[in-house]
């Protein structure tokens, strides 16, 4: 009678039993906190009622390689942690950086930039672009200015040593970034914009940036 599981208590919950006496599970189930759920989740195919399982529940897996062992598990619903190919389309819902190869970079001049006349280049103040050691680049600049008819434009660019940049501009002339060319002013206040094509290629010390 100390514990409780007497059958001369009327009514009471015999431990032997375990809850299979309750008198209403459903509302044990509210009373406890536990909801409305009514199966177990096992670990086969069809272990979950029909209506309780997502629309894409995964069937099997396919384990990664982990030197470590502790990986997740992947296959075409599942992304490893780290490594692995996509195949078909990817939404991303948000912004995406590449770290690695296939990044694209972007600078603009976030003011104008007036040069006192003279023939002696100077580095832009806004338009320089950190590049990785050893990666190969395209890149299309445009540049939008004015100048006296009597002053032009002067353009050169400047590498990383060992670097190797060929150019086009919108009028067909190409170089080499050792190379300088001269681009007509429209005179006065008139706007005239400049376009060009570049492609930066790898050498021995292709590292810090190049404008």
């Amino acid at each position: 009678m100390a514990a409780g599981d007497d059958l001369r208590f009327a009514g009471a919950l015999q431990k032997t039993a375990n809850l299979a006496d309750l008198a209403d599970a459903a509302t044990a189930r509210t009373s406890l906190g536990l909801g409305t759920g009514h199966e177990a989740v096992g670990t086969a195919s069809g272990d979950v009622a029909a209506g309780d399982a997502p629309t894409a529940a995964v069937t099997a897996h396919t384990a990664a390689s982990d030197p470590h062992g502790d990986r997740a598990y992947a296959d075409g619903k599942f992304l490893q942690l780290t490594g692995g190919t996509v195949s078909g389309n990817v939404a991303v819902n948000g912004n995406l950086t590449v770290g690695g190869i296939g990044q694209i970079q972007f600078v603009r001049k976030t003011a104008d930039e007036s040069v006192v006349p003279s023939t002696t280049l100077q580095n832009d103040n806004h338009l320089l672009l950190p590049v990785a050691v050893n990666a190969t680049y395209t890149r299309f600049l445009m540049c939008i200015f004015s100048g006296a008819t009597t002053g032009d434009i002067k353009f050169g660019w400047t590498v990383p040593s060992g670097a190797v940049l060929r150019w086009s501009d919108q009028t067909g002339v190409s170089g080499l970034h050792s190379d300088v060319d001269v681009y007509s002013a429209p005179g006065g206040s008139t706007q005239v914009a400049l376009r060009v094509w570049f492609a930066l290629g790898p050498g021995s010390n292709n590292a810090e940036q190049w404008s």
